[in-house]
């Protein structure tokens, strides 16, 4: 009968310790793509596509002043639409056509000033830029072709 007990405790301890490096990864990870992408940084907006970063006006501002194929994506963490948004949007970010671009995320719960600066009325909008251009917008579009068209307006 003791020996259930100290099997019992040793599947425990490696569930632990499986859980614990899954953690440390998941940390390293984000660590570094933490340091990959200060959105201060113009080169670090244009060295990855499938990371967004957060919309700051600064930020905004040089991405325009460079002429730079922007993505505005106003998301928010509950949004089904917004989560159905992220993989075309990542694939769509990913194609060597839209070499350069920077996706900019507006959280739709704290940034409401934001919103009324592109006079958005709704989380799961997307709208595009060519430096200080607006070449289009989408509301709650899922679409991976309608998604990628917009992202290729950013062009010129």
């Amino acid at each position: 009968m003791q020996r259930l007990p100290l099997i019992s405790l040793a599947l425990t301890a490696m569930t632990l310790a499986a859980c614990s490096q899954a953690q440390t990864d998941d940390m390293a990870a984000t660590e570094t793509v933490a340091e990959a992408t200060d959105p201060a940084e113009p080169a670090a907006m244009a060295a990855s596509h499938e990371i967004a970063v957060p919309f700051t006006q600064a930020a905004f501002e040089t991405a325009q002043s460079q002429n730079r194929p922007i993505l505005v994506d106003v998301y928010a963490d509950w949004c089904p639409v917004c989560a159905q948004q992220q993989p075309a949007i990542d694939q769509a970010a990913a194609d060597p056509a839209n070499d350069g671009l920077v996706v900019f995320q507006i959280d739709f719960d704290d940034q409401k000033n934001e919103q009324e600066q592109f006079r958005v009325t709704r989380q799961s909008t997307l709208i595009a830029f060519r430096g200080t251009e607006e070449t289009g917008r989408l509301v709650g579009a899922t679409d991976p072709a309608e998604i990628a068209a917009l992202i290729a307006s950013t062009q010129s």
